[in-house]
């Protein structure tokens, strides 16, 4: 009894009729056994197929198989053959009308990018006074017009600032004056800012006991992933630079460690020393639970 061997997988056939379903016989002139999960190239779509799915590959393309009605390459898409096929269909010839154009020239002239110098200045003047929505087509679709609190500038638009330009520079005002940023309840107390409800603590201590205290006005420059930034220390009292710090971060670690060097006297003061001497402080004195520490903010 003969034995054939296939040659990818080894398995072993006694039937030729097997041998050959296995090996997908195809007839070259001689015959060549080829194995079923080998790919060819499609002679209809072009495509690498596996032999055992070459004939089934190629019924269903040519029965799904469209043209492009731009380049005329064959597809099995809804129409168009890819989006720049079909935006050179579509734009090839196609003429605005009038009107189209009119109501283009409106919408940008309610987004108020055509205006000359002039017509801004006199719009914003009106917009001003009036402090209307309704005072003219190019406020219809707008909010009412609003002072930008960065340049001053009034505009109509649905933001908060008139541009990206006075974006950046209110975020870093308000990086630097710590304004908005963390996650600790802040306030003001007897006109100095508190981050968080330790820094309150901490100032609290200091003013019960006729210590002067004010807010930092330091900056330190340091280097962080690839990225310069700025950092500010939390107090100042006498020659002494003092940092409220109740959690430690990797950033947090970049800042000390910059502000070590550029700052003679800098001082952290972790959760552990708050708790043993200011916090307490705060509780015993005015009745409040540490939770709620942040209720004597004016």
């Amino acid at each position: 009894m003969r034995i054939y061997t296939c040659v990818d997988c080894k398995e072993q056939f006694t039937s030729t009729a097997k041998y050959a379903h296995h090996r997908k016989c195809e007839k070259y002139g001689t015959t060549v056994f080829r194995h079923v999960s080998e790919k060819v190239v499609s002679k209809v779509s072009g495509r690498l197929i596996a032999i055992g799915q070459l004939k089934i590959h190629e019924a269903s393309f040519l029965k799904l198989t469209k043209s492009c009605p731009t380049c005329g390459k064959k597809h099995q898409k809804p129409k168009f053959c890819s989006r720049s096929c079909s935006a050179i269909f579509h734009n090839t010839g196609s003429l605005q009308t009038t009107k189209t154009k009119n109501k283009i020239r409106e919408t940008l002239l309610l987004k108020n990018t055509l205006l000359t110098s002039e017509e801004r200045k006199r719009r914003s003047d009106r917009c001003k006074e009036n402090n209307q929505s309704r005072r003219g087509p190019w406020s219809d679709l707008h909010s009412n017009p609003k002072p930008c609190r960065v340049c001053g500038r009034w505009f109509i638009k649905q933001t908060i600032l008139c541009s990206k330009k006075c974006y950046a520079k209110d975020a870093q005002r308000r990086a630097l004056n710590y304004i908005g940023t963390g996650r600790g309840k802040r306030g003001t107390y007897k006109g100095v800012y508190c981050q968080s409800s330790y820094e309150l603590a901490f100032l609290i201590w200091h003013l019960d006991h006729g210590i002067k205290i004010k807010r930092s006005d330091k900056i330190v420059e340091y280097e962080h992933a690839g990225r310069k930034r700025k950092y500010r220390p939390d107090f100042e009292v006498g020659k002494i630079t003092y940092e409220v710090k109740g959690y430690e971060y990797i950033l947090s670690k970049a800042k000390h460690e910059a502000a070590r060097i550029v700052i003679d006297n800098f001082v952290i003061i972790s959760y552990t020393d708050l708790k043993k001497i200011h916090i307490k402080h705060v509780c015993q004195k005015y009745n409040k639970k540490e939770e709620t520490i942040f209720e004597l903010y004016e």
